[in-house]
Formats: structure tokens, sequence, C-alpha cells
């Protein structure tokens, strides 16, 4: 009986390879992505999956949100239960690793939305504007948002890690090996041209040239290189015989000429974006309470203090609209 088995059991196996050979090559589908992002509707498309980040970034506990308010009344562990802030809530280093998963989900978000990012830069020029779809103004515009997230990205990273990995070339494959870079290298080399050249191809404010509400424009990015400054200055400004930076890793970098420089560009980029604010349809609200008047949120476009928005209901009408041309 084992032996009729045992022929019957290989007799099957030979019919199956033999029967099923077709069925077992593949075809290499490795550059759909890029091949469709290269399109004109796909350019778009790809810059609009980066948007889509946002919102968890700044409304789920596992986003930047969570991660700026430890060790404040606003972030408390469930004694009586559990929850899952427990990591964050009870603030201890040795919980703010890899294991963890709100820095591990800021990490990985910021590094696959970079990769998209690159392919965007490395390849704008190749993508064809010929048509009604991608117009060369909006390619330029394109290309300046995608400058100013991946700046976005990367200034994220430097304040919660330090030391990053720094790529700005797409990668198609899977890698299993990362470096992490001196992080003034990332705000030299990548942050601070990046939002230069998102001030030059963007759309002067949220309020002009019919800017879809949620979309970087020039003053964003003007506004935020302002902070980048102001955080490299604070940088070169920590002095290692001062008690206070004891221990502190970022003494290193002491400079006084740097810190004195990246000061003066913090205020000279800031008063230039407060100066130049009438023009580009930006004041403060009349009444303080009117910021948090909801009939006010975007898109509604009543807060003339909006810079750069977190829109939590256009971002899948776009996805869907782009995919429906």
């Amino acid at each position: 009986m084992k032996k009729i088995l045992s022929t019957l059991a290989l007799s099957s196996l030979v019919l199956l390879a033999t029967g099923c050979s077709d069925f077992l090559e593949e075809e290499n589908h490795s550059n759909v992505m890029q091949d469709f992002m290269a399109t004109p509707s796909g350019f778009g498309m790809a810059l609009n999956s980066v948007y889509a980040n946002v919102r968890s970034t700044y409304s789920a506990e596992e986003g930047i949100h969570g991660l700026m308010n430890p060790g404040t009344d606003e972030l408390k562990n469930n004694i009586g239960g559990s929850n899952r802030c427990a990591d964050l809530a009870n603030y201890d280093l040795e919980k703010y690793n890899a294991n963890n998963e709100y820095p591990r989900k800021l990490w990985n978000d910021a590094y696959i939305h970079i990769n998209t990012l690159n392919y965007m830069i490395e390849n704008a020029d190749k993508v064809d504007i010929t048509t009604t779809v991608l117009t060369a103004a909006k390619r330029d515009q394109y290309l300046g948002e995608a400058y100013f997230m991946r700046a976005y990205n990367y200034f994220h990273l430097v304040e919660q890690f330090g030391d990053v990995t720094l790529t700005t070339t797409y990668n198609a494959s899977p890698s299993t090996s990362a470096e992490r870079h001196d992080m003034v290298r990332v705000y030299e080399e990548v942050i601070i041209p990046d939002l230069l050249n998102a001030i030059r191809l963007c759309s002067p404010s949220p309020q002009l040239n019919n800017l879809e509400s949620g979309r970087a424009s020039a003053a964003a990015a003007r506004h935020l290189l302002s902070r980048v400054y102001l955080t490299l200055a604070w940088v070169f400004d920590k002095d290692p015989a001062n008690p206070s930076y004891k221990g502190n890793t970022q003494t290193k970098y002491y400079n006084t000429t740097k810190a004195k420089e990246y000061y003066q560009k913090a205020f000279d980029m800031a008063t230039g974006l407060i100066t130049d604010a009438p023009s580009l349809g930006l004041k403060l609200m009349d009444n303080y309470a009117d910021v948090f008047d909801e009939a006010n949120d975007a898109p509604s476009g009543k807060n003339k203090e909006e810079l750069f928005v977190a829109r939590m209901d256009w971002m899948m009408t776009t996805l869907l609209a782009d995919a429906a041309r």
C-alpha cells in the first residue's frame, strides 16, 4: 500500500511540474512605478501621494504630533489599562529605537516619500509637457512643490534623529544597507538648496495664482527656510564650555561665526516675508478667535494667516480626478 501511494504521489508531482510550467514563468514589473511617474498624469499623482502623508503626520498619534508631545500633559499613559502611547508617555530614551512604532513610522514614511520626490526631481525635464494634462508652468510648480516636500521631510528627520541617511537619487530596488550622514551636511546640501528652489519655482503664496489649498507655495518655503536657518544657527551656538550643554553632542559644531551668519539669514528671510505679506495676500486675522473658527478652515480661503495646511478632505478627490484624466 505504501508503495502504491508513493508511486501515485510521484506521478502527481511529475504531472504538476509539466502541466504548470507556464505558471512559474514570471514577468518583471519593477519599472511600472517609475514608468507611470514619468507620464504627465503620473508626475502629478506622484506628488499627491506625498501630500497624502501630511495628513497622518499631523493627525495620527504616531505622526510628528506624537513625537513632539512626550513629557507634556497632552500625552499621558493610561496607568489603569494600556494604550499605544505607553512608550511615548513614559519618556525613556532606551525605548526610542527601531522597535518603537512612533519614530519608526516617521523614519519609514519620510524615506518612502523622499524616494518618490527624488524621482520627480531627477526626471522633471523628461516629462511630456506638450499636452493639456501637464503644461510647462504646472510642471515647474509641481517641481517646486517636490523640492519643498523633500526639504520638509528631511527637516523633520534631522529634528528628531540628528544624523540621518542622505539620499538624493531614486532607488528602484530594495536596499539592505544605509549610512548615517552628518546632519549639518543634510541641512546645507539638501534642505537649504531645496527650499531656495521651491521659492524660485512655486507660486508666490497660497492666496495668489489660484493655488489649490494645501499645496506648497514660495511663502511657505520662505517661512520654513527661516526656521531652518534659525535651527541651524542654534546648532552652531552651543558652547561646550556652557554647563547647560554638558553631554550635548551638538557642541562639536560650535562656531560663533556660522551661528551669527545663520541668525542673520533667519532674520532676513522672516523679515522679508513679513514685509511682502500684504502683496502676497497674507495678514493676521482681525480677531484671534477667527483662526480657530471652522468656517475659516481650508479650502474656504478665509484664513489669510495660512501658509501651509494639512488638508484632510481633498487628497482623495484630487487623486481620483487625476486618475480619470
